[in-house]
C-alpha cells in the first residue's frame, strides 16, 4: 500500500467523524418492548436463570425495579 493511501484513509475517517449529525435514540417504551420480546423467547433453562438473576437484582430495590 502506498504512502498516499496510508494518509488518505485516516484523512477520510477524520472528515467523516467531524461531519456527524445528532443521534436519534429510541425512547424508553421501545427499549422495554424489545426487552420483553427477548425475555419471552428465552428457552426454559435461560428463563429460569434470568428469573433468578432478576430476583437477586431486585433485593432492596423492589420499588424501583
Amino acid at each position: 500500500m502506498s504512502i498516499a493511501r496510508w494518509l488518505l484513509v485516516p484523512a477520510v475517517v477524520l472528515v467523516l467523524s467531524c461531519a456527524t449529525a445528532p443521534a436519534l435514540a429510541w425512547v424508553y417504551p421501545e427499549h422495554r418492548d424489545i426487552a420483553v420480546l427477548g425475555i419471552e423467547r428465552l428457552d426454559p433453562d435461560r428463563k429460569a436463570l434470568f428469573d433468578r438473576l432478576w430476583a437477586e437484582a431486585r433485593i432492596n430495590r423492589e420499588q424501583r425495579l
